[in-house]
């Protein structure tokens, strides 16, 4: 009771008038009744402290109470349920509280009511950055003492927040030990931490997260990846499946903000599913929903990086749910090829293993006894003093190496966006080395060395430096025309109206073929609904057009045919030069 009875002294000028409480004879909370005299109500209990939520919503009391197993408890009961005597006992009694007797029920519920502590608790309910100066950073297993806020108010955390698979076991050096110095030449490994490293700093360097999709075949090690990527905050219970409806996938992302997840296993979700997902957490929020009235509750937000495993690529999975990939999914979901060719499954160096499920068993057993300091240690590291600035300047000479290393200037932005987001996992990598903070083992050099190789071959999958998105649309018209030729009428040139002798079925236009090159008119509604399916009709018009492809007149209208039996009528004009 040695802590109860010091919060206890803190409060006793501020009880209600008639109460008392006693620590030492007969334990208790006591009323002095004129008629009836001194009066025990229940077992000692305090008003410790007044408590809101980050909103400035759910303003209510932490109260602290000695059990029926004389054991001390510590709750939080909001404002509007001390409105109601039986639903603010029935909480109290749950936990644990004796219960009082029945005529004294008015005088406890008055008492809870009435106390006014001086002290007050702002409820975190969210992990990450408390503000936009990056000087405070909530993290999900930090002691509530460690924690402070602007107004002086003492910070405790939601107990949502502590469902959310974070936690410390170990030391940092048992975790550089054990698991950290065989990650060193180990290009997947060195990525997924420096991944996981980068989530606390995308907000300072305004960046959005992405998913990084390990793609391989099974027991080559992806899995072990996402142990060993967890391992920086939790220990296997990190990490999720893909398996979640996107209603629990907003609440788990939210739990993550500002920090790392790691989802298990790709072919556990809908290949429709995948894409939606993927936009959804890589945008950062939640759906609008609306309460009981119609009003709209609070929008779940986040921003996180992900680490995904799985056997297929995320292209592949999307369009299984019959979706088309856009180039914007493959920036969001980056897929990571990790099977390391004449290496050992995702692994390039077996660190004295003898082979590559020697290495993964290893690692696996030791990231569930060895976890969450390096993120807990970062994430304090980086809010103190000027460290962002040092990690901002990081960033912008990494950012400018690899825009100069692979020719990035007149890249594509999707292309340039990845590589901001790989200059931003070498910085957290060098900012936690063994040359700056001593998280990692690495020194500089294998964090760079190892980081851009995958970001090369990355690239190198991806094949062009252009928009994925304008390559594949023009590559979708060009093959529609050549499947559909028996569609268009031919018009020989020079001999206006004068074309083929044959009927056509589902006719799409009319197609004239001179000096190398071939002009298309097609009826505006078949191009919209059969040319741009499963593209976006602006989007493909502006690509054409900038193309030399779709030529329009001045005010944008499509052009009129000039030929006979169509002449006049506003058709869209495409020219391909033969290659």
């Amino acid at each position: 009771m040695n802590k109860l009875r010091d919060k206890i002294e803190k409060i006793r000028k501020n009880l209600p008038e008639n109460f008392s409480l006693e620590l030492d004879n007969n334990p208790g909370l006591y009323y002095n009744d004129r008629k009836n005299g001194l009066q025990r109500i229940c077992n000692p209990i305090a008003v410790t402290a007044i408590k809101r939520k980050a909103d400035g919503t759910a303003y209510g009391k932490e109260i602290t109470f000695w059990s029926v197993d004389k054991k001390e408890y510590t709750c939080y009961i909001i404002q509007k349920t001390l409105l109601d005597i039986n639903a603010t006992l029935n909480e109290l009694v749950d936990i644990g509280l004796n219960i009082p007797k029945a005529t004294l029920k008015s005088n406890l519920l008055y008492y809870l009511s009435e106390t006014y502590p001086a002290e007050r608790v702002f409820e975190v309910d969210k992990i990450g950055w408390a503000n936009s100066d990056f000087d405070t950073y909530i993290y999900p297993v930090v002691a509530s003492n460690e924690l402070e806020s602007e107004t002086n108010e003492k910070l405790v955390l939601s107990p949502d927040l502590k469902k959310c698979g974070f936690g410390i076991k170990g030391s940092l050096k048992q975790w550089q030990d054990n698991i950290c110095r065989y990650c060193e030449n180990n290009e997947n490994l060195t990525t997924g931490l420096c991944i996981g490293l980068s989530s606390p700093i995308l907000r300072p360097l305004d960046l959005n997260g992405a998913i990084y999709n390990f793609v391989g075949r099974s027991s080559t090690g992806k899995t072990t990846a996402g142990y060993v990527t967890a391992s920086l905050g939790g220990n296997h219970e990190f990490v999720k499946t893909w398996r979640l409806t996107s209603n629990g996938l907003e609440g788990i992302a939210e739990q993550h903000n500002d920090s790392l997840l790691v989802l298990d296993e790709l072919s556990q979700v809908s290949g429709k599913d995948s894409g939606n997902n993927a936009y959804m957490i890589v945008n950062g929020s939640g759906k609008v929903r609306s309460d009981k009235n119609g009003n709209p509750k609070n929008i779940k937000t986040w921003r996180l990086n992900v680490i995904s495993t799985g056997e297929i690529c995320m292209a592949e999975k999307i369009n299984e749910g019959g979706e088309r990939v856009k180039g914007g999914q493959t920036v969001r979901a980056i897929d990571i090829y990790a099977e390391i060719e004449n290496g050992y499954g995702i692994f390039n160096d077996l660190h004295s293993f003898s082979g590559g499920s020697e290495l993964s068993n290893w690692l696996k057993r030791q990231t569930n006894l060895y976890y969450g300091v390096p993120m807990y240690e970062y994430t304090k590291e980086i809010a103190k003093g000027d460290n962002i600035e040092k990690l901002k300047d990081i960033y912008t000479i990494q950012r400018e190496k690899l825009y100069s290393d692979f020719s990035l200037r007149n890249a594509d932005g999707q292309v340039q966006r990845v590589a901001d987001l790989f200059a931003g996992h070498i910085t957290a990598g060098i900012f936690a080395s063994s040359d700056y903070l001593g998280i990692l083992t690495h020194n500089t050099v294998g964090i760079e060395e190892n980081v851009t190789k995958v970001f090369s071959k990355w690239l190198a999958n991806r094949g062009t430096v252009k928009s994925q998105e304008e390559e594949q649309i023009i590559s979708h018209v060009r093959g529609f025309l050549d499947m559909h030729q028996n569609r268009f009428k031919t018009i020989i040139p020079g001999v206006h109206g004068v074309g083929e002798a044959r009927s056509y079925n589902n006719l799409l236009g009319l197609k004239i073929t001179e000096n190398e090159k071939e002009t298309y008119y097609i009826f505006p509604k078949a191009f919209e609904e059969e040319i741009c399916n499963g593209f976006d009709k602006k989007l493909t018009k502006q690509i054409l057009k900038r193309k030399g492809i779709l030529e329009i007149d001045q005010d944008g209208s499509n052009r009129k045919c000039p030929f006979d039996g169509f002449k006049g009528k506003r058709m869209v004009k495409l020219v391909l030069k033969n290659s």
